[in-house]
């Protein structure tokens, strides 16, 4: 095979690593968190809905997990909440916080189609984590 063929196809790949790791947004070793979540009040504003969820959040890390912020994907003021959950190794973890919403974003989750969040906050080694994940499934009853 020609040299120039298999050199430029090395570059192509070292490119396409470097790019996709560039945009992999940064986790602590051992982190993988989800979460489901019940509506526990909901009032009509028009055409939105102001809601309070109960969200239930696992680690399934090796490592502790601190919460400080999170954020509704889709919420009317997107400033991110105060969380405040240390969420141990193989643990869970409960937070209540209340959400303005679009009534459609509302009937998606009545569909199913569970609500998106952000959270950021850092380990128990220290290291800073930001991980976005579906809400899916419910928890003590679901949306009504």
């Amino acid at each position: 095979m020609d040299r120039r063929i298999v050199s430029g196809s090395y570059c192509v790949c070292v490119a396409l690593v470097v790019f996709l790791a560039s945009i992999v947004q940064a986790a602590p070793a051992g982190s993988s968190l989800s979460g489901s979540y019940h509506v526990i009040q909901k009032r009509a504003l028009g055409s939105q809905m102001q809601v309070v969820l109960q969200l239930r959040l696992s680690n399934h890390g090796s490592e502790a997990v601190s919460i400080q912020q999170l954020s509704l994907q889709n919420a009317v003021a997107q400033a991110p909440h105060w969380a405040g959950v240390t969420i141990g190794p193989r643990s869970a973890g409960l937070t209540t916080q209340q959400f303005t919403i679009p009534r459609q974003d509302y009937e998606n989750w009545r569909r199913g189609l569970g609500p998106v969040i952000q959270l950021q906050g850092s380990s128990a080694s220290g290291g800073k984590m930001v991980q976005t994940i579906r809400l899916d499934g419910f928890f003590g009853g679901g949306v009504k």
